[in-house]
């Protein structure tokens, strides 16, 4: 009967302890992140309340922990978002991260880039989400590799007057075609490169056509 009860005790003892464990590192991520956030965005004591709030309710709500929320909104501020912009793109950042089994992180590195080449609003968020999401549910490419030609051709295709609508729907086509990631970004780049400062013979056909 000892011997019994003390498997007994282990068996729930020992989960226990490491859920315990798990709870403490998990506050002490969180807050880690809401104090580097608040050096980065240099938000005020009101903005950081609403910011932990926010971060909180999305651990609460969502399949997400608190303290992913949270880095995400760190990697935002990162990106040069102000404290009302990460608030409003969080939301958008999650939709991306489920739809291309994400940590929320990564998603908001990928958002944020997305969203500083074009020059977008953080309200925009949810639809470069959505875009990105919906391009590799239509493609053989996956949203990392979407995200790895968008870094290469990005600037290019915002300089040039193009949105992130046609950049990601070129990057999808390229994919289905076996060119992926940056070397998909890098061809679009050159492509538009070239067509944006062509050659005498090269503006004598654009002529032509």
């Amino acid at each position: 009967m000892r011997s019994a009860g003390a498997a007994m005790s282990a068996a729930v003892t020992l989960p226990l302890v490491g859920i315990g464990v798990a709870a403490v590192n998990s506050a002490g991520e969180f807050e880690q992140s809401m104090n580097i956030m608040a050096q980065v965005s240099g938000a005020t004591g009101e903005q950081m309340a609403t910011l932990q709030a926010q971060a909180l309710e999305m651990g609460a709500v969502t399949s997400f922990s608190a303290g992913e929320a949270a880095q995400a909104q760190l990697e935002l501020a990162k990106a040069g978002l102000a404290p009302a912009e990460v608030l409003g793109a969080l939301p958008g950042v999650m939709d991306l991260a489920a739809a291309g089994n994400l940590d929320l992180a990564t998603a908001a590195t990928i958002a944020a880039n997305a969203m500083n080449a074009f020059q977008l609003p953080a309200e925009a968020t949810a639809d470069v989400a959505n875009t990105l999401a919906a391009a590799a549910n239509a493609s053989s490419v996956d949203v990392l590799q979407l995200a790895q030609g968008m870094q290469m051709a990005g600037a290019v295709f915002a300089s040039n007057g193009q949105s992130v609508e046609d950049l990601t729907t070129a990057l999808a086509i390229l994919g289905n075609n076996a060119i992926t990631g940056s070397d998909a970004g890098t061809s679009l780049k050159t492509m538009l490169m070239r067509l944006s400062a062509p050659t005498d013979d090269a503006a004598a056909a654009m002529a032509d056509l």
